[in-house]
């Protein structure tokens, strides 16, 4: 079964009343809609047919397990693409009413655009948007909020030798979840992990049950050992404690700062100290060490 978007699916956001309410449910902050309604009635007809060209791609990702879009190159940029999304959710609706999904996991999942606005106006004092690529997943219902956490289908693929290697039995043909933490939802408690991890193994038996799921893996900063080391008795070691490590922990001193910090390309020591993960991310930075991307898996 097709789910292609049809003309009205773009047009339609551009008649302001249903644009703004589309706007709502992504979780636009109710100051900036107006704000994204002159955007988009400023949009000119190359940017369109841009985005008409960029929901193509999305269209032949909807509903698998293909991972992040590659948008064909245009002149569609930040907001061009949040009025490409609020165009694409009655396709999305559609999708997820066909697979029986609860309409407050749907809502869940796409307010998730709505945070990476307000990280953008942190980093940058100005209204914009640039996770297209990121949020490719949410629209085409390859990842869903369930509770604290995100889970996104993905074919095992390389990562079933890693697993494997770790002492898993993962096959290529298997679904594998990756596990992601999105912010602006409170601590990461171990009982929110649980409730999530718990409610989304019914979800996805429930929703997906052609799929054969046997892993949940996570690649993130958060797994890096050094956390576990410094931050013993903390909520990211007892997720980190989740996970059986897998592969080599790659350098990436980028990540902490970049998801740990509002302005991550401020001088290391003009950055906040305000928690105790500010001030370990700056003290290994600046004693000169490395912090790693480290990845793990745990049995589904």
């Amino acid at each position: 079964m097709t789910h292609t978007t049809t003309p009205d699916d773009l047009l339609a956001p551009l008649v302001p009343d249903v644009f703004a309410q589309r706007l709502v449910e992504l979780g636009v902050p109710h100051g900036w809609i107006d704000d994204v309604l002159r955007h988009a009635a400023g949009l000119t007809e190359p940017r369109r047919e841009h985005l008409r060209a960029c929901a193509a791609v999305l269209d032949g990702l909807a509903g698998g397990t293909a991972g992040m879009p590659e948008y064909p190159s245009g002149p569609a940029a930040g907001l061009d693409f949040v009025v490409l999304f609020a165009g694409l959710l009655p396709r999305l609706r559609r999708l997820e009413a066909l697979r029986r999904v609860d309409p407050l996991i749907t809502a869940a999942t796409v307010a998730d655009l709505g945070r990476h606005l307000a990280v953008h106006r942190g980093r940058h004092g100005t209204l914009g948007f640039d996770e297209q690529q990121w949020f490719g997943l949410h629209i085409t219902g390859q990842l869903h909020q369930v509770g604290r956490l995100q889970f996104q289908r993905l074919t095992a693929g390389t990562a079933a030798a890693e697993v494997g290697a770790a002492g898993g039995k993962v096959t290529p043909e298997d679904v594998v979840l990756s596990v992601h933490i999105p912010r602006f939802l409170g601590p990461m408690s171990p009982a929110a992990c649980d409730a999530a991890i718990a409610r989304a193994h019914g979800f996805f038996a429930q929703h997906f049950p052609a799929d054969r799921i046997t892993a949940a893996v996570c690649w993130s900063w958060l797994l890096d050992p050094q956390l576990d080391e410094r931050l013993p008795h903390s909520n990211i070691a007892a997720f980190q404690h989740r996970f059986t490590p897998m592969g080599s922990p790659r350098v990436d001193d980028r990540a902490p700062l970049n998801f740990g910090f509002v302005r991550p390309d401020l001088p290391l020591d003009e950055q906040p100290r305000s928690t105790s993960l500010e001030r370990t991310v700056l003290d290994v930075l600046q004693d000169g060490g490395h912090w790693h991307i480290g990845a793990g898996w745990f049995p589904w």
